[in-house]
């Protein structure tokens, strides 16, 4: 009789990334609340993450960034890589008190200047602005291609 071999916890294992929550990709961009600080699950490093400080996962949220982005899909997040136009990415901005929660979204980013940021949803279609003055980082999701 076949007797299945357990496996370890993905917190266990060597090479784990942790995941920060949730990201809602809301329309418009009230964004959701980041669990600043607070592993909610842990997942097998893809490899081309394994030696960025800072790597993290975030699962996706609602319809929005459809068909890029699907409800309960895991975001694979290099915040060392460089954001540009054309790239998806989570935009975390500046709490609105000190020791309030770190509001985030994800978009596409279309354009970025000293002043905003234009970034694009999918579902339902359409493009708006970000001051930059309220956003504290942007870093970039990995496509599928760039993980292995």
């Amino acid at each position: 009789m076949f007797s299945p071999i357990p496996l370890p916890h993905p917190s266990e294992m060597r090479g784990s990334l942790p995941v920060y929550g949730v990201a809602a990709c809301h329309n418009g961009h009230s964004g959701f609340e980041m669990n600043t600080g607070e592993v909610v699950d842990r997942v097998t490093c893809p490899p081309a993450l394994a030696a960025v400080k800072g790597a993290y996962g975030l699962y996706a949220v609602d319809d929005s960034m459809e068909p890029r982005y699907f409800h309960g899909e895991l975001l694979y997040v290099n915040p060392a890589k460089p954001a540009q136009a054309g790239s998806f990415v989570v935009i975390q901005f500046r709490p609105e008190h000190e020791g309030g929660a770190i509001r985030a979204i994800v978009k596409r980013l279309v354009k970025r200047t000293p002043t905003k940021l234009t970034v694009e949803q999918y579902n339902p279609p359409g493009t708006f602005d970000v001051d930059a003055d309220e956003v504290m980082s942007v870093h970039r999701i990995m496509n599928g291609d760039e993980l292995f």
